[in-house]
């Protein structure tokens, strides 16, 4: 049985019919179509954000190996895009730097999965936003996404002032992503903080985030990852699917556990930047981004969530439905609590209207943290 929530049939209703179900473990026709989906609805709404000046360009990378980390040097390179804020004043900037890896189960998504968030976050937060197109499984296997996410970022940290008017260390320096790439955005704040990269990431965006390989679910001490292990189908992800998806990844079992791997699990979550995190009740990894935001929080991190009630796994990469646009505040918002949080501002708080009402505690928070929580049937929704 696929659970359902009134949020959801509005949801279903805006995008004009059910979106697909895989039909079994080794349907990847599935994601590709429901990826082609996702890059065409975003491809709608590109034109109609105005104010953001977009740029191809390269970044060198280590070649394709078993290892991680790997040594420079750089053998290859790989694409990225980078989203800047287009200011009445050309010359102003420069400005604070986000990092956005794509979603995609590490099978599939490119440049165009994200083109909207990247844009939004561009223009709300006055940011400069790279896009980065790591490698992906089944040609690509672990670790190489994951090394191309930390050479990205190591190479952006040098970089990123004189080629892209952005200054990570005045300004801010943010890692992110949604779904995989949300668990490859913590991979690297917990890489950053063992090599005290310079600049330093000041903050994480973690939207629909997986933390945990499958393999180590039972390895997992804390309080049950009950949407794990509920006895109905979530929608749009489905255990099968993200089992197979984390076997082309292809991590050898004894590295299942490795906080590069399932963040969830790692020991010490001290001195990592603060978090942001969305999370919805309709997603089978909705308890790792609860669970991981009270361990971040426990560890004296600062964390702010936002939770979306009767809604799937990152619902928001389909911009037209109605409840995209608060995932859209709700981020914008997060990124400013990050700015906050970090001790600098770009100033974005009073071009936010009415927005700011929700700046500090947002409902979705405010009811996460009464934990009123239906346990009917395995389902998330609050009551």
């Amino acid at each position: 049985m696929v659970l359902r929530s009134s949020s959801f049939e509005e949801y279903v209703a805006m995008r004009g019919c059910d979106p697909p179900q895989p039909q079994d473990i080794n349907d990847y026709q599935y994601l590709h179509d429901h990826m082609t989906e996702l890059d065409k609805a975003q491809a709608l709404e590109t034109d109609s954000i105005s104010g953001v000046r977009d740029q191809d360009f390269f970044i060198p990378v280590s070649i394709d190996s078993q290892n991680y980390p790997r040594p420079e040097p750089y053998t290859t390179s790989i694409r990225a895009r980078a989203y800047t804020h287009v200011a009445a004043n050309d010359g102003l900037g420069p400005f604070p730097l986000v990092v956005y890896f794509r979603g995609g189960a590490f099978i599939s998504g490119d440049l165009e999965t994200e083109d909207v968030t990247a844009r939004q976050i561009a223009k709300l937060c006055r940011c400069v936003v790279v896009n980065v197109e790591y490698r992906h499984s089944p040609k690509y296997s672990y670790p190489t996404p994951l090394q191309d996410c930390w050479d990205s970022v190591k190479w952006l940290a040098r970089h990123s002032r004189t080629q892209l008017r952005a200054d990570p260390l005045n300004r801010g320096f943010i890692v992110g992503g949604t779904s995989t790439g949300a668990l490859l955005a913590m991979s690297v704040a917990f890489r950053a903080r063992e090599t005290n990269l310079t600049p330093p990431l000041t903050g994480q965006l973690l939207r629909s985030p997986i933390l945990i390989h499958p393999g180590a679910v039972t390895s997992y001490r804390g309080p049950p990852l009950e949407s794990y292990f509920a006895t109905v189908e979530y929608p749009l992800h489905t255990k099968s699917m993200i089992e197979r998806a984390f076997e082309h990844y292809g991590v050898p079992p004894e590295s299942w556990g490795s906080p590069f791997v399932s963040p969830l699990l790692a020991n010490d979550f001290t001195n990592l930047p603060p978090a942001y995190f969305q999370v919805t009740t309709l997603d089978l990894h909705r308890d790792e981004g609860l669970r991981q935001q009270q361990q971040l929080a426990e560890a004296g991190v600062r964390t702010k969530i936002d939770v979306y009630e009767g809604m799937p796994h990152a619902f928001w990469l389909l911009p037209r439905i109605k409840q995209a646009a608060a995932a859209t505040r709700d981020l914008v918002l997060g990124i400013h609590w990050l700015e906050v949080s970090s001790g600098w501002d770009s100033g974005i708080r009073e071009e936010l209207g009415s927005w700011t009402r929700d700046a500090e505690e947002g409902e979705g928070e405010k009811r996460y943290k009464e934990r009123k929580l239906c346990r009917v049937a395995g389902c998330g929704c609050f009551m």
